[in-house]
């Protein structure tokens, strides 16, 4: 990790990472026993969207992680009651969490998810983990310090995506993205290649040049991307909404706008949206 530290706080970034990078370990070793266990226990939230007992434990995990690092850092979970904004507001910076990030795949068996945890300061994360236990994936990285995924106990690979500068584009959707939608853009964009996967794996593999972008329209919540976001942009890439404005956290509305994920800074978003229609 040879490149300079750009840590705003008082403390070791590197030494908290590697905490950080144990404790999402752990959570993620948990939720994929339960997994494997097929003992999910699935409930709905008020919201209608499905909660398992994979969710409670990895989130219970991590919040004791967090709270131990340092009891200051407020926490934002997606399994925990939030805060209000007049007081989100005043925060600097803050832990967001999303413990198990794909819960739907979780249940539909894909092994598809990932527990993530990000550490934003003034609206943009400077510290992303990504785990998806299924897949054996850990992928971190922490502002000024590169993006990495961690193959096995020894060995560290420094991601960096190819650039975009070839024929066919490569773009991936979610895994419940609806036929209709993947006709629309194999009609928009001719020739490109559609990859279909779940969760924060899809902004993780873009930092590893396996797709040239990846175009959200609809509804994603700010736990959902904020570590992978990290990992992309210190890989070289970027989230953006479609206007152009990097994505922001701790809004007063915790969710995502429409946005562009890409792992090559010179790629050209502009004309995609209007190969989109957007």
């Amino acid at each position: 990790m040879a490149k300079k530290n750009q840590n705003p706080f008082n403390f070791d970034l590197s030494a908290t990472l590697a905490r950080v990078i144990s404790i999402v370990e752990e959570a993620g070793q948990i939720a994929k026993e339960i997994y494997e266990s097929k003992d999910y226990r699935t409930v709905s939230k008020q919201d209608g969207s499905p909660f398992t007992i994979a969710d409670e434990m990895a989130n219970q995990i991590i919040q004791d992680g967090l709270s131990k690092l340092d009891p200051n850092f407020p926490i934002i979970s997606e399994e925990s009651p939030t805060a209000p904004f007049a007081e989100r507001s005043t925060w600097q910076h803050f832990w967001l969490v999303d413990p198990i990030d794909g819960t739907k795949e979780f249940i539909k068996g894909t092994g598809d998810f990932t527990v993530n945890v990000a550490l934003v300061y003034e609206s943009q994360p400077i510290m992303g983990v990504v785990c998806a236990p299924i897949y054996n994936e850990l992928f971190f990285a922490a502002t000024g310090q590169g993006a990495y995924q961690k193959k096995d106990d020894l060995t560290l690979i420094e991601m960096k995506p190819m650039d975009s500068n070839h024929d066919q584009l490569r773009c991936f959707v979610s895994n419940s993205a609806k036929e209709v939608h993947l006709n629309k853009i194999r009609s928009e964009i001719p020739g490109v290649k559609i990859t279909a996967m779940g969760s924060s794996r899809k902004i993780c593999h873009l930092a590893k040049g396996r797709a040239d972008f990846y175009l959200r329209k609809f509804p994603t919540s700010e736990w959902d991307t904020a570590a992978a976001h990290c990992i992309l942009a210190e890989a070289g890439g970027q989230m953006i909404d479609l206007s152009g404005k990097v994505l922001k956290y701790n809004k007063e509305k915790l969710t995502n706008p429409n946005f562009i994920a890409f792992g090559d800074p010179y790629f050209d978003w502009e004309n995609l949206l209007k190969l989109t229609k957007e």
